[in-house]
């Protein structure tokens, strides 16, 4: 190692250099080293511990760029294991053996179960470097707790029930059950087809209110959009967030085969929910509206 010194190369002959030009690694290594320690061993320990030390404070790294720190560590790592089996083969060499190196029996070496797992931390953190990023509004979406769906379901399934009792009790007091509209007259059955009749409208009134608050993406004009700068970019896909008090602003750029398009998202509306319900958008369509992600055109 370049950085090694030993007493005699010192003018005083007691010491470590104390100057500027004295490295850590090398103050370490000197203030390790004691008269019954070995000089493999106390290497080995100090490069296990700045291993740790490194896997520990670097950060987190979101650019696929510069996953090459990481396999150069992971290379560094294999062969740090490669030497530290050939290593513990020859400590466990019999006395008296011809490549017996004459280490004591209880090493303080680091194992290459050590360094394994050095290795496995790293290329645990390789392979979720390299899974698919979510795009933020998916992530926005997974953020979303989940007792907020659970609530929401359980009133939509207590309006979708009292759309179907009420108009049952409404029509029962203005009819009165009572005369030729009652069960035994010859118009009973006007209340049945009333019932039903407001029934269905009920029902109809809470979907499309319910419809009405779904949120879509909108085309809008994309040159003021790319004028505002993007915060998030990914190949083709540009992302704009919006203040999370106000998720209408949230807007998006793909360059698709027409070009650039921005999307805004918003509720549908009372409008398009009727659209909606009525199935005009599945069989007319609408190339301003997306009710999914806008993702980027792959050209062939």
């Amino acid at each position: 190692m370049s950085n090694l010194r030993s007493p005699s190369s010192h003018d005083d002959g007691g010491g470590m250099e104390n100057g500027p030009g004295a490295g850590t690694l090398e103050r370490e290594l000197w203030n390790s080293m004691g008269q019954d320690s070995f000089l493999e061993e106390t290497l080995g320990e100090l490069a296990y511990s700045h291993w740790l030390r490194f896997l520990e404070t670097v950060g987190p790294i979101s650019n696929r760029r510069e996953s090459w720190l990481l396999w150069d560590a992971l290379k560094s790592l294999e062969r740090n294991l490669d030497d530290s089996k050939s290593t513990a083969l020859r400590i466990e060499t019999p006395p008296g053996s011809p490549i017996s190196s004459g280490h004591p029996s209880e090493s303080t070496l680091p194992s290459p179960d050590d360094w394994k797992d050095l290795i496995s931390r790293t290329q645990h953190r390789l392979y979720l470097l390299q899974q698919p990023q979510s795009s933020p509004p998916q992530l926005q979406l997974r953020s979303e707790q989940p007792d907020k769906d659970i609530n929401e379901r359980a009133l939509d399934r207590i309006a979708y029930i009292g759309g179907l009792l009420l108009p049952v009790t409404v029509v029962s007091s203005v009819l009165a059950i009572e005369g030729s509209y009652g069960p035994e007259g010859d118009k009973f059955w006007v209340f049945w087809v009333v019932s039903v009749i407001a029934s269905v409208a009920a029902i109809a009134v809470i979907y499309v209110e319910r419809l009405r608050r779904l949120r879509v993406w909108f085309e809008i004009a994309a040159d003021g959009v790319m004028e505002t700068g993007g915060a998030f970019a990914d190949g083709d896909f540009l992302w704009w967030g919006g203040d999370d008090e106000k998720e209408d602003e949230d807007v998006c750029v793909v360059r698709d085969e027409d070009g650039v398009k921005a999307w805004k998202r918003g509720e549908l509306g009372w409008g398009g929910a009727v659209k909606k319900a009525s199935g005009y958008y599945r069989w007319r369509g609408d190339r301003r509206l997306r009710f999914d992600m806008p993702k980027p055109w792959i050209g062939t």
